[in-house]
């Protein structure tokens, strides 16, 4: 039962989350917070540029860039904006193809101490299907 009020009020614990797009730094950083707090590990930019450089002589498999990597494209990870923005982790979420998810849906799993699933009006924009990979 103890772990069941623990998930609970940790809402994102285990997700991945690339926070971008929010003007107001005020606004994001307490944003962030109350994230992190939920439980989600915030991506910057930073981590994004390490893991996905190209291959150098100081990459090797069990580096934290190569953990990394593994855990972005093989777990939870979600873009989280405040609107289509002109940022290395936007366009990231892009390239995955994630689809974009407003502040406002963010707002509301915190509010209720749970994730909901995104409904079409959490999108922060809405993007066309993306073609099946033997169509490339």
């Amino acid at each position: 039962e103890a772990g069941a009020r623990t998930a609970a009020a940790r809402p994102f614990l285990g997700v991945v989350l690339l926070v971008t797009g929010i003007r107001d730094a005020g606004d994001k950083s307490e944003l962030e917070a109350e994230l992190r707090e939920a439980g989600a590990e915030l991506l910057e930019e930073e981590q994004l540029r390490s893991a996905f450089a190209p291959a150098s002589a100081s990459f090797s498999p069990g580096s934290s860039a190569a953990a990394l990597k593994a855990k972005l494209l093989g777990g939870d990870l979600l873009l989280v904006t405040g609107g289509p923005a002109k940022t290395i982790k936007f366009y990231f979420g892009l390239a995955l193809g994630l689809q974009p998810l407003s502040t406002g849906w963010a707002r509301r799993c915190l509010a209720k101490g749970c994730y909901l699933r995104p409904s079409a009006a959490d999108e922060a924009l809405r993007l066309p299907p993306l073609l099946p990979a033997f169509f490339l």
